[in-house]
């Protein structure tokens, strides 16, 4: 029976909400009796801030959902009518929303409560930039805005930001004001059914023709020539809503369109192509641009988030032919902000040199580095530092404008970028414009944007960035790090040996480096912002206020980069082991590093954090060798019981999976397998009783395979923590977790592989840690056993390494892969990585075979690789010219020829984990079969017309890494048992790479 307060609680909410499928949803988990559940969604209440609103969508006083907006809309109205009712009556206000679920009718719910009370709101048509709202504001004289976005959090968010009438974000004591007038407004009103015509408008298009006029005549600094002659930059907007905005902006500029991420262009609530719509969040988020910017050789590259309030950028390195070659620099927030800085100023000097350096300022957040202040002393403008956030950035420019001051610029490490020109809120879609105007004029000066940033930063001094979180779910548990720092004012005296000179606390109102140690940025009691300053650095920790995350800020100065970098990389490691303590406090640690090295995957011996409890994460198939944000933690492998903790993986078994669970004892590669959990956990959890597998896997006879028995409700239990840990195993990212054999970090890796298994339970493919983690977390498949200690934590949860899992259907190759894309990659796939003229292995690049400037194109059947040599010697010749020829004709490969799929090598045969074993018995057998039938084949003289038409096996010697496998038994109406009626065979061979 559920507790008074979860029952009364719950029925006061279904006497408000009218949503037939929220309430179905709520009656569910009473009929469930879920009180843990129950009490979360109705027990809790949305916390009104200087952020608004954000949380995930859902029923219940704690989510965003139709009684929760109605009631913040409804507090928002009183505050305002209380406080501001002139400019209420005369501007009323604007509300716009983004492409997200839902979004559009919270927005259109929102202005019918404004409506009801005689409100004239200008209601965009369709969805609107975050930055649009924000221009609008100050635009059309409104009392507030109200934008309805969760920016760039996953798709299970939405949000509810609100703007004062200054066109800012709102700031004490406006936050509490207008929370005190939702909590006295809970009772719904009556709305009317439609919105009245003559109280709502569209403004968007004269909020467009204002603010590209402004972007026009305040940011646009070169000619309409030079501009016209750029290269073209490669764009996209991550499924949101800035795309057709930032291409607009292009247009403003006299700058050509550039080349968006075709899928990622139309706005996509399901934010289908990445795992987290935030290009800060590493570049897996990057991969599609990528792929772009490589084939059609195009050197910048530039992002928004999904509300298209922030901009990220990141250059390709191009080859002496101007073609791509794959490899590129990620700017971080602080590059991007020193580099429009430096932009803003040169040519705001060079248009305006009546206007005295000293009345002129920018502005950064505490948390941002410090090498704008230094380009403020050596050029003679103010620099003013504020809390962090643009609600802060935004309040404090227009105070010092209406000082008299002229302020330029501002930003925030978080890579938002403010331009008072347009608005006083981060923007992304003017800073991609500005950012391509300063790139096309770097490059036209024969230097490239990070040249250039090289050189700010020789000018104005070495600053190495280092930014990071720690996942705080629930977020109270960033409150012990606080309080063990602070002990009752005695803070830590040394991070990483390195000296604290002087403390600021936000939270208590203290600063040391000041002399009267009171803190000069405001403060409040309890706040959860420290920071530390060093000799040669400072480091900042805070808990945010919109996401469950303890963020760290760290910056080190000096005149040498590479002291600078390894002092920076020593302070990072330690505010891990000293200060917050993630396997003390339960935070979870990601390895997000700006400016800092990839994202590393570590194996062994490495302290865990607790598993999280979180939302599973739908995700798409991620590329093979994108960069992982997933932190791999495992055992060393030295011992039955080493390792660090693994997680339990919290509900029910997946439906279709063969059994309840399985027990893993044991740590490392070698580990044994137990069908009883140890005893500890026995204690814990009762034993269940055996499963028989519905669809056993072939050759078990509907036993259950090893493995698969009594255990727990989940596949991994936690293993004993090491006694003596030591370094772990780095991999700069999971590609390398496919390498060749004799390659780095081959052999160490093999133990986090997967064995895919189709819906017959064959074996069909062999996957890296990072894409199976992604598969099962898509919930696609059914994960029949897990590593013992290998596991993962991304930014949201911990995820157990699956080390087999089974997809949900027969499985054909070529469907299950897709086609590929035209990368310099995958070409160099197809040709083995060696030049198609000599044949050797060494300095390669493309070639076009028939040359660019004699109609050839850029097609699978006009690239090669070719080395550096050759491609100089044949230059702009024919092939017929030089007398030579191609042992091939090119042409477009499968995917499993190029490794799109990982494919089953003979190592994988030799020497698999022993979680495999069962699997890959039967496998075995089907697999001498079809080898058989290859070499009956041979020998009858057919083996050349059988290996022409699919696409060709590896000969004798030809890689001794891939083996002639069959992917899958032939099932009815597959293409195998078609070939079967004809006479071919029932079996469908393939060249799978490893």
């Amino acid at each position: 029976m559920a507790a008074p307060d979860v029952a009364a609680k719950t029925a006061e909410w279904l006497a408000l909400d009218a949503e037939l499928g929220s309430r179905a949803a709520v009656q569910a988990l009473l009929d469930a009796r879920d009180d843990a559940a129950l009490e979360e969604l109705m027990c809790r209440r949305l916390e009104f801030g200087t952020a608004g609103l954000r949380a995930k969508m859902g029923p219940g006083f704690n989510r965003m959902n139709a009684v929760t907006v109605q009631q913040t809309t409804q507090g928002l109205l009183r505050y305002l009518q209380a406080q501001a009712p002139d400019a209420l009556a005369q501007g009323g206000v604007i509300i716009g929303f983004d492409a997200r679920h839902n979004s559009r009718a919270f927005a259109h719910l929102a202005a019918a409560v404004f409506a009801s009370a005689g409100v004239r709101v200008a209601l965009p048509g369709d969805y609107v930039p975050t930055p649009v709202v924000a221009a609008g504001v100050s635009l059309l004289g409104c009392a507030a805005g109200v934008m309805v976005t969760a920016s760039h959090n996953t798709k299970e968010y939405n949000g509810y930001k609100v703007y004062w009438g200054n066109g800012c974000q709102i700031i004490p004591p406006h936050d509490a004001g207008i929370a005190a007038c939702i909590e006295a407004n809970q009772a719904l009103w009556e709305l009317p059914a439609e919105l009245p015509p003559g109280l709502t408008f569209d403004p968007t298009q004269r909020i467009a023709e204002h603010y590209y006029a402004a972007l026009s005549d305040h940011l646009r600094f070169c000619s309409d020539a030079d501009n016209a002659a750029a290269a073209r930059a490669v764009y996209t907007p991550l499924h949101g809503v800035g795309g057709k905005w930032a291409l607009r902006a292009f247009k403003t500029f006299g700058l050509p369109e550039p080349l968006v991420v075709a899928a990622q262009a139309a706005p996509d609530p399901e934010f289908p192509t990445v795992v987290f719509p935030n290009p800060e969040e590493g570049e897996g988020t990057w991969q599609m641009a990528f792929d772009t910017a490589t084939e059609h050789g195009a050197a910048l590259v530039l992002a928004n988030d999904p509300d298209a309030d922030r901009l990220a950028a990141a250059e390709q390195a191009l080859d002496g032919a101007g073609r791509g070659t794959g490899r590129f620099t990620t700017f971080s927030g602080n590059d991007i902000g020193l580099l429009l800085a430096d932009w803003v100023w040169t040519n705001f000097r060079q248009r305006h040199p009546e206007v005295a350096p000293s009345g002129c300022l920018m502005l950064a957040s505490a948390v941002s580095s410090a090498a704008l202040g230094a380009m403020a002393a050596a050029e003679g403008f103010g620099f003013e530092q504020t809390l962090t956030g643009f609600k802060w950035l935004g309040n404090v420019a227009q105070a010092r404008r209406a000082e008299g001051r002229t302020v330029l610029f501002a930003f925030e490490e978080a890579i938002g970028f403010m331009f008072p020109a347009t608005n006083m809120d981060k923007d992304g879609v003017s800073a991609a414009a500005v950012f391509a105007e300063m790139a096309a004029s770097h490059y036209r000066r024969g230097t490239t944007v990070a040249g250039h940033l090289a050189a700010l930063y020789d000018r104005y001094g070495v600053h190495v960035s280092r930014a990071s979180y720690y996942v705080a779910d629930p977020p109270s548990k960033s409150q012990p790090v606080f309080d063990r720092l602070r002990r009752d004012g005695r803070y830590p005296e040394a991070v990483g040996g390195v000296k604290v000179t002087g403390v600021r606390d936000l939270g208590t109102g203290l600063d040391t480096t000041r002399p009267d140690r009171e803190a000069a940025l405001p403060w409040t009691a309890g706040d959860m912002m420290l920071t530390l300053y060093f000799d040669a650095g400072v480091l900042t920790l805070r808990a945010s206020a919109t996401e469950p995350k303890l963020k760290y800020y760290l910056e080190v100065r000096g005149a040498d980069r590479a002291a600078a970098e390894a002092l920076a990389d020593a302070l990072a490691a330690a505010v891990t082991a000293e200060l917050v303590r993630p396997g003390e406090t339960g935070l979870a640690a990601t390895m997000l590093l700006l400016r800092g090295p990839p994202a590393r995957v570590c194996s062994g011996g490495a302290a865990a954090p607790a598993p999280l409890r979180a939302p599973r994460q739908a995700a798409a198939l991620a590329p093979r060798g994108r960069r992982s944000l997933l932190r791999v933690l495992g055992g060393s492998g030295a011992a039955a019981g080493a390792g660090a903790p693994a997680p339990a993986k919290a509900g029910k078994p997946k439906k279709g999976a063969p059994a309840a669970g399985v027990a893993v004892a044991g740590a490392g590669a070698g580990a044994a397998v137990s069908t009883a959990a140890p005893r500890q956990q026995q204690q814990q959890t009762p034993a269940a009783a055996p499963l028989p597998l519905a669809n056993p896997p072939l050759g078990f006879s509907g036993s259950p395979p090893l493995g698969f028995g009594a255990g727990v409700a989940n596949n991994i239990v936690p293993a004993a923590p090491l006694a003596a840990p030591r370094e772990p195993d780095c991999f700069s990212s999971d590609e390398e977790l496919d390498a060749p054999r004799g390659a780095p970090g081959a052999g160490r890796s093999s133990a986090y592989r997967c064995l895919v298994l189709d819906s017959r339970y064959l074996p069909v493919n062999v996957v890296s840690w990072f894409r199976a983690v992604v598969m099962d977390e898509g919930g696609k498949v059914d994960v029949l056993e897990y590593h013992a200690s290998g596991y993962a934590y991304s930014a949201y949860k911990a995820h157990p390494l699956p080390a087999v899992l089974r997809v949900r259907a027969f499985v054909d190759v070529h469907d299950f892969a897709g086609r590929l894309s035209l990368t310099r990659k995958n070409v160099m796939l197809r040709d083995h990585h060696r030049c198609q003229y000599c044949g050797s292995d060494r300095e390669l690049t493309l070639d076009h075979v028939v040359p660019v400037c004699r109609g050839g194109a850029n097609s699978w059947t006009n690239l090669v690789t070719a080395c550096m040599a050759c491609n100089q010697r044949k230059g702009n010749k024919s092939l017929a010219q030089l007398g030579w020829s191609l042992p091939s004709l090119p042409r477009e490969p499968s995917p499993q020829e190029v490794g799109v799929l990982a494919g089953i090598s003979k190592s994988d045969l030799e020497s698999p984990p022993p979680l495999w074993e069962p699997y890959l018995a039967t496998f075995r057998a089907v697999l001498d079969k079809a080898q058989r039938r290859a070499a009956a084949a041979a020998a009858a003289g057919r083996a050349g017309a059988a290996l022409a038409s699919s696409g060709g096996l590896a000969r004798d010697g030809d890689d001794g890494g891939l083996v002639s496998v069959t992917l899958h038994p032939a099932g009815p109406g597959s293409k195998a048992a078609k070939a079967a009626a004809a006479g071919g065979g029932g079996v469908k061979a393939a060249r799978l790479r490893r």
